[in-house]
């Protein structure tokens, strides 16, 4: 349960998680605003990302060659950290926002660089950064001329920056006396370079948006490994111990769990919470207490239906179990902080002791619960019970050894002697209700248990949280007992209907094989019995002599009624002729295709397909002949 580092990496595509995850990707492009800032006739170079939040600009800053000139990079190539902008756009500085905006949108629209005039007259550049289609930032510089300053050139600078309120003319003239003067070449140059910069950026984003991507689906395979660990955990499958290590490995667990600890929130009844915002407080704290623990060794958490919230964890330690179960209980306590510092849910931890061999697991899963059952602390650590608690106990763990069996008669009596038993040993009257809730929850959750390891899902079985309601509210023995045994049959019957019927599953698939083939549009496909039961993993010999015990007609005349039926149901086409229909019925002939129908049907296909209503269609869409109906073709 130690701390362990693992990477940092967002998980989920946030503009802004992106946007600090870039800046740490600019340190080379930094060091070309140097290099453009030492020997290029325009100095100042700005990327700005372009943000998702309504601010004042939509703009914001990541860096320029301000920032680069104050770093290393500025004292590798020998260049002095003075400010790259010209005073004048300092002093105008209040309506550049709006127009940065503004050439950001328009070269985001287009996708192609822009040179234009900003909102003081002088030439800015705007190049687009486009990835994938989309634009994410916007390189700027400029803030030069075309021509030498005159006279008239700052009367209409005067009328450009007239809304921007007083400012001082002769400070005003001076900084524009100074602004840089650039040919047009030049400014062309540069855009190529910017151009080639922005490709870069693209470049650069685009791999970190695959990594993230490529992080994300790992974090994905990491939750299916923690689930598929659990289930082959839970259900002591012993025979996926391979697997298991393959797991293992691949979680960076040294060792097997041997220890579970359930977190059972309230329910939205209890929680005093609408629907929606349980599913909210439920899933904030399921995901912490996912990061928590994935942050510590060899130990997981993971949401497994109809068993909720386990976490698997190994302890290592201790040479006394009293030293064991400290640290136990300092985990739960840790459990239970996190899971309060994401909101008001409410929660209680149980807790089953460690065991030797990790396939046992279960042991202390059905003991986590029973210590819930058994207590109303937040935190619940199994405790042995006494002797009258083992003995029930020990008539259920017959029970459901009898399932595992398949031994259903034997469980379905056991079941059923429970609740006599249960007054033999803690009692019938009322101060007893609360021991005997108590036992037929934990009771009820092993044969649950126990049920989806026999490979019934909860979805079907259905009955997991109204068997635990009406456990908890029954209000007296009578009715509790009635709710235990009205809870066992209604199980006993999902788990018989499971193993029951499998000649008529077998047919039934067999059928939908058939269908599948003879009912293509195209045309039908030839049925091979022997692929059939192939497909099916029968012999052929045992596919055929249980269709026909089933079915009541042979595989062979099933599959050529089948064929017939679909041949029907083209000639009522009439623009359907005869070959045709024989062909895309998989006939070799038109001839031998008449002689099949006429044997089924009672008349020739031209007959049918001219009088259908004269001739009674037989029934084979179910597929069902009964015996004594059936004729021999």
């Amino acid at each position: 349960m130690d701390i362990a580092r693992r990477p940092n990496l967002p998980s989920t595509l946030d503009p802004k998680s992106l946007a600090g995850q870039f800046e740490k990707d600019l340190h080379f492009f930094q060091l070309l605003l140097v290099l453009i800032n030492k020997s290029c006739p325009i100095k100042s170079v700005d990327l700005m990302w372009k943000s998702s939040e309504s601010d004042e600009s939509g703009l914001t800053q990541i860096t320029g060659t301000a920032q680069a000139l104050q770093g290393v990079c500025s004292r590798l190539v020998c260049c002095k950290p003075v400010k790259p902008s010209p005073k004048f756009c300092q002093i105008v500085s209040a309506g550049c926002a709006t127009s940065d905006k503004a050439a950001a949108t328009r070269v985001g629209a287009t996708g192609r660089p822009e040179v234009y005039r900003c909102h003081a007259g002088l030439v800015d550049i705007a190049v687009p950064v486009m990835c994938d289609g989309v634009h994410i930032a916007t390189l700027f510089t400029g803030q030069v001329l075309r021509s030498r300053p005159n006279a008239a050139g700052f009367r209409a600078v005067r009328r450009e920056v007239r809304h921007l309120g007083v400012l001082d003319l002769r400070q005003l003239k001076a900084a524009y006396q100074q602004v840089p003067v650039v040919s047009e070449k030049d400014i062309q140059h540069t855009v190529g370079i910017l151009e080639i910069f922005a490709e870069y950026l693209a470049t650069a984003w685009k791999r970190l948006l695959d990594a993230i991507e490529a992080q994300q689906l790992r974090l994905r395979d990491s939750q299916l490994l923690r689930k598929e660990m659990a289930y082959i955990i839970l259900g002591g499958y012993v025979e996926e111990s391979k697997r298991l290590r393959e797991i293992a490995r691949a979680m960076e667990f040294t060792s097997y769990p041997n220890q579970i600890m359930i977190v059972r929130p309230q329910e939205e009844v209890e929680n005093g919470a609408l629907p929606s915002s349980f599913d909210l407080a439920f899933t904030r704290a399921l995901y912490a207490l996912e990061d928590l623990t994935g942050r510590m060794k060899n130990v997981l958490t993971v949401y497994l239906r109809g068993r909720g919230i386990c976490i698997l964890f190994a302890d290592d330690g201790g040479r006394t179990s009293r030293l064991s179960e400290v640290r136990t209980y300092a985990l739960a306590q840790r459990v239970m902080t996190c899971i309060h510092q994401q909101g008001d849910l409410r929660i209680r931890i149980g807790v089953g002791r460690p065991r030797k061999e990790w396939h046992r697991l279960a042991e202390s899963y059905q003991e986590a619960w029973t210590a819930l059952a058994a207590s109303e602390a937040a935190i619940a650590l199994y405790q042995d019970p006494p002797a009258a608690v083992r003995a029930l106990s020990g008539q259920m763990e017959i029970a459901c050894q009898a399932l595992m069996r398949r031994n259903f008669q034997q469980a379905r009596s056991t079941l059923q002697s429970v609740p006599m038993l249960a007054n033999r040993h803690l009692g019938s009257n009322v101060e007893s209700l609360s021991a005997l809730r108590q036992f037929f929850l934990s009771a009820m959750d092993a044969l649950m248990l126990t049920a989806q390891r026999l490979g019934c899902d909860t979805t079907t079985l259905g009955c997991r949280r109204e068997a635990w309601e009406k456990l908890e509210v029954a209000p007296t023995v009578f009715e509790l007992q009635e709710s235990w045994l009205n809870c066992v049959e209604r199980l006993m019957a999902d788990i018989g209907r499971l193993y029951s019927g499998k000649h008529e599953k077998l047919v039934a698939r067999a059928r939908d094989l058939i269908d599948g083939n003879i009912e293509r549009a195209e045309g039908s496909l030839p049925v091979s019995i022997p692929e059939v039961a192939a497909l099916l993993g029968v012999s052929q010999g045992h596919l055929s002599r249980t269709f026909k015990k089933i079915a009541g007609v042979t595989l062979e005349r099933y599959v050529m009624e089948k064929r017939i039926e679909r041949a029907q149901r083209l000639l009522l086409d009439p623009s359907s002729r005869v070959s045709e229909v024989a062909e895309k019925c998989d006939f070799c002939n038109p001839a031998y295709f008449a002689r099949v129908f006429r044997k089924i049907a009672g008349c020739s296909p031209s007959d049918f397909s001219t009088q259908p209503n004269r001739y009674k269609i037989p029934l084979l869409s179910t597929g069902v002949t009964m015996r004594g109906e059936e004729q021999s073709p």
